[in-house]
């Protein structure tokens, strides 16, 4: 995996620890390599800024490969402070924009770093994924999610998910694979790569998922018999997070999206004071809700109403076809 940051250096990361590096650093955090090559300024040119949010400091935009014409995704995010660089923040040049009594603002020429991502070439599911869109909750019971939602789903092409079999082969991400468990049951956990500074606690993000091609691509497809992965992965995961982070199961939050980003079904673990983006209300799903409800019924997910969201763009197959068949009103 490659990192660019915001002065056009670009690192890959390597094994999660190294003699040189302190014995607990080292087993919590990438090192980075760098590697040398043109800047991302020189490869790609800006076409059209999709999205610039204010509220998670990221910004997204539809980007063409100069030599290629190629188009591309990028993503830029802004790192968290270095809680020890605060000292050289406050030297650095600033200018002072705002002042009434005891209140004053300044605009500092900032140390923090910038990941860029780059999806290339983008296809034109890409693009919708990225781009802004409207937000829907629907009902969706097991007659719309049978007639509507699954169909779409089993068209979905094999090629569409190749990096996580890449993963499960050990073609890529290896070194951000934690924990490995081989068999019926078996399944991967790794760092995600949205957890871009491992020495931050809160930013705690990690995937489980089940080393299982095509059965299991949603929380609609989990039943009685799969209770003992979901109890199993749920032990081994969080007993890692707790032995190499040093974090408590009762700070970890564990969860499905329903629907997910990508339909191979996954576990999402993340700090409980992290970042919530993921974690609304018609997407996020509790690992102990689907334990529990299984353990009721084990066909539980086969009959049950779910409360979703879903996206103009992205979600725009599901929404039309829901439309046609007087599935959803919207």
């Amino acid at each position: 995996a490659t990192i660019t940051d915001a002065e056009g250096d670009t690192y890959c990361q390597s094994n999660m620890a190294t003699k040189e590096e302190d014995a607990e650093v080292a087993q919590k955090s990438p090192k980075r390599q760098r590697i040398n090559g043109p800047t991302l300024g020189e490869q790609l040119e800006i076409v059209q800024v999709l999205k610039n949010s204010l509220e998670t400091k990221s910004l997204t935009a539809l980007g063409r490969h100069k030599k290629t014409g190629d188009k591309a995704i990028i993503l830029l995010s802004k790192h968290p402070f270095d809680e020890k660089e605060i000292g050289k923040e406050l030297s650095l040049k600033s200018e002072k924009t705002f002042e009434n009594s005891r209140f004053a603002k300044y605009l500092v020429q900032s140390l923090s770093r910038v990941t860029c991502e780059v999806i290339s070439p983008a296809t034109e599911k890409d693009i919708r994924k990225y781009s802004p869109q409207e937000q829907y909750l629907i009902r969706e019971t097991s007659e719309i999610y049978c007639n509507v939602t699954k169909p779409i789903i089993d068209a979905i092409p094999e090629s569409d998910l190749e990096w996580v079999y890449n993963i499960f082969d050990g073609k890529k991400e290896q070194e951000n694979v934690l924990l490995q468990k081989k068999g019926g049951d078996g399944y991967v956990c790794l760092v995600d790569y949205k957890w871009q500074d491992t020495s931050q606690k809160k930013g705690l993000h990690l995937l489980g998922i089940p080393i299982e091609r095509k059965t299991l691509r949603s929380i609609r497809d989990l039943r009685g018999e799969h209770l003992n992965m979901l109890k199993k992965m749920r032990e081994d995961i969080l007993l890692e997070i707790e032995k190499r982070f040093s974090i408590p199961s009762s700070q970890v939050l564990a969860y499905f999206h329903y629907y997910p980003t990508f339909w191979h079904l996954h576990i999402h673990f993340e700090h409980v004071s992290g970042p919530a983006g993921g974690r609304v209300i018609g997407r996020a799903v509790p690992l102990d809700d689907v334990i529990e409800n299984l353990t009721a019924d084990g066909n539980y997910y086969t009959k049950a109403t779910i409360t979703c969201m879903v996206s103009s763009v992205k979600h725009a197959d599901i929404i039309k076809k829901a439309k046609e068949t007087n599935a959803v009103q919207i």
